[in-house]
């Protein structure tokens, strides 16, 4: 796909060196329009729908952080140019959510990089907005649902607080027949038939509706997810955690920070 740019600068000599000594088309862009103060950018905005919008901080008029602030509703992606490298600026550059801050004169090798990050931005929301309502399904998926009769079930009931209490350690049904003094043959079956799926099964939905929580907290590594959940062994945590979730543990962190996004 073509990016639009539209590039805002009051000063002229800056804003046509920008706009003719940059290969837009190698970087798969084509500038739909120029502003010289932060009052021509909000209507270029509006009327022209840039994709990324190149903008000065110090400019008559309207200037640039107060030009972010009045099109924030706006999709665009924004980089923001300024002839100072004051944090203050910086700072609140970042609260509104633009992608580079670039110090004039810009080099072309920070123009580039700022423009790549940008087009993989856009990317990734026009990715989200496309996809919201799926990837809102999976963060918000669960992997279990226990039927109402597994709690009217006096035996059942037992199993599934055996298995709430221990599934972190190496459980089999023989220590749950250990437990309750019945047969392996005789708790599969009857929790099958008043669950609808085999111990075993549960057993492992259950510990990845768990590390689904450890893994929206972000704050644990997937080998010590895995090992919280009683699935030490990495490999074979990535291959239960797909198998019922669709997508790997890592795909699956990637489809949350695809859910947030930012200009």
């Amino acid at each position: 796909m073509v990016y639009k740019v539209l590039v805002v600068e009051d000063e002229e000599i800056i804003r046509k060196g920008l706009i003719y000594n940059t290969n837009w088309a190698a970087l798969d862009c084509v500038v739909i329009g120029e502003a010289g103060d932060g009052e021509e950018a909000i209507e270029a905005i509006k009327s022209k729908e840039p994709d990324i919008v190149l903008v000065d901080v110090n400019m008559p008029v309207v200037n640039g952080l107060d030009m972010l602030k009045a099109t924030k509703d706006y999709s665009y992606v924004a980089i923001v140019l300024s002839g100072y490298a004051e944090f203050s600026y910086a700072q609140e550059a970042i609260r509104l959510g633009v992608t580079r801050y670039l110090t004039k004169p810009v080099q072309e090798q920070e123009l580039v990089a700022a423009i790549t990050s940008a087009k993989k931005k856009i990317q990734k929301n026009r990715f989200v907005s496309e996809n919201q309502e799926e990837l809102q399904k999976v963060k918000e998926m669960e992997v279990i649902a226990i039927p109402k009769a597994a709690h009217k079930d006096e035996l059942v009931e037992k199993m599934l607080n055996y298995i709430d209490a221990y599934y972190q350690d190496r459980i089999q049904m023989r220590d749950l027949a250990d437990a309750f003094n019945y047969s392996e043959v005789f708790l599969n079956k009857r929790f099958k038939h008043v669950v609808g799926t085999t111990f075993i099964d549960f057993l492992n939905k259950y510990r990845v509706q768990v590390s689904l929580k450890y893994l929206k907290e972000k704050q644990y590594t997937l080998e010590e997810i895995g090992a919280f959940v009683g699935i030490p062994d990495p490999k074979y945590f990535r291959v239960v955690f797909k198998r019922y979730v669709g997508y790997s543990p890592r795909e699956f962190i990637t489809i949350l920070e695809q859910t947030t996004e930012t200009r």
